[in-house]
């Protein structure tokens, strides 16, 4: 059986178009996503504050809130090279960097359990956030749902040529 030249424009196509998708509006629609999901956790830890859960000049609070502000305003540039290049130079740096406590470990210092658990639990959900984003941006993303796809297509032809392989077999 014969690939005709239709399958294969068609194929180069929809090759091209995925990696247009996956470069252009993707890339947009996941940081959008993660934007809102991280403006929705903001809300919620503003309105802890709001119902005087915490209070809104307390360091936990400061901390978390300039936390997702950092992470609203600087996920359009979230990806596997900029986390691994912060890493290693989070490493060498000098100065209160490493003395100062992450974000989850201000949150220790909130005195109500109850609160403690929330807020812990969002900071997680923003977190799985920004992992998403990373891991839907990757290049790779692509690539793997590619041949996916290129797989399905390549087993469905299989599938073709063994029924008309059968049918000759049948009909001799």
């Amino acid at each position: 059986m014969e690939i005709s030249i239709f399958e294969v424009i068609s194929t180069s196509i929809s090759i091209l178009l995925l990696i247009w998708f996956f470069n252009k509006p993707w890339q947009s629609l996941i940081v959008d996503w993660t934007r809102q999901k991280l403006f929705e956790i903001r809300d919620s830890v503003f309105d802890y504050a709001a119902n005087g859960e915490m209070d809104f000049n307390s360091e936990e609070y400061i901390r978390i809130r300039n936390y997702l502000n950092s992470a609203i305003r600087n996920c359009h540039q979230f990806t596997w090279y900029i986390m691994f290049a912060s890493d290693i130079a989070s490493k060498y740096e000098d100065g209160d960097y490493k003395s100062n406590k992450s974000v989850f470990d201000i949150t220790n210092q909130i005195d109500d359990v109850d609160l403690r658990i929330r807020i812990k639990e969002l900071l997680n959900e923003s977190n799985l956030a920004l992992g998403l984003l990373i891991a839907l941006r990757s290049p790779l993303f692509p690539i793997i749902l590619i041949m996916f796809f290129l797989k399905r297509h390549y087993d469905q032809s299989l599938n073709k040529i063994g029924r008309v392989m059968e049918s000759r077999i049948r009909s001799e």
